[in-house]
């Protein structure tokens, strides 16, 4: 998270981030700590208007981290491939920033992923390899400039699939049957 800065001068001394202090027992904004393990859980910095580049090889030293949201930020670039190092991510939440590139091979690592929501960035390429993580219960990635075709996702557990406002070509997936809530 060192290269992420807050925006709209919030960067003040109730802060709490830095290596010297316990995220769990000095209360660092946007960290819930599990209260038996005393380990950090989730991470939520929704609306924080942060602006720079998400550091995933420090951030996934967490090894106990279940939810990451950074909506509605100003992140920019693209996300790391070292983001598959967090294995216990089960929500990813990174709407509504400035992030570029391919949707990294990484997140299909993240075999505990049950959603994911990049919509309204800037990716680019195909989705293929999300087509891999069988436990994914919602999938969201519209409004951004991915392309080719839609893959099948062909699980039982997925119940949201939004990929609309992309550069898609081909016929639209048969998902009649399985389940989902919206599509």
């Amino acid at each position: 998270m060192a290269n992420l800065s807050p925006g709209n001068g919030q960067n003040n001394q109730n802060w709490g981030w830095n290596l010297t202090s316990d995220p769990c027992n000095d209360e660092w904004v946007g960290v819930s700590c599990d209260s038996q393990s005393q380990t950090v859980k989730r991470i939520v910095l929704d609306e924080y208007n942060f602006t720079g580049t998400l550091d995933a090889s420090s951030l996934c030293m967490v090894k106990s981290l279940a939810v990451l949201s950074l909506i509605s930020n100003n992140i920019v670039g693209i996300i790391p491939e070292e983001i598959g190092n967090c294995t216990s991510l089960t929500h990813l939440y990174m709407r509504k920033n400035k992030f570029v590139g391919v949707i990294p091979d990484a997140l299909s690592q993240l075999s505990n992923l049950e959603r994911l929501d990049i919509s309204n960035n800037h990716f680019s390429g195909v989705i293929s390899t999300m087509s891999r993580i069988s436990g994914l219960v919602s999938f969201l990635a519209q409004d951004n400039h991915l392309s080719g075709e839609i893959p099948e996702f062909d699980f039982v557990n997925l119940q949201q699939f939004n990929v609309s406002n992309n550069n898609f070509i081909g016929q639209i997936p048969d998902v009649q049957g399985r389940g989902f809530l919206s599509f």
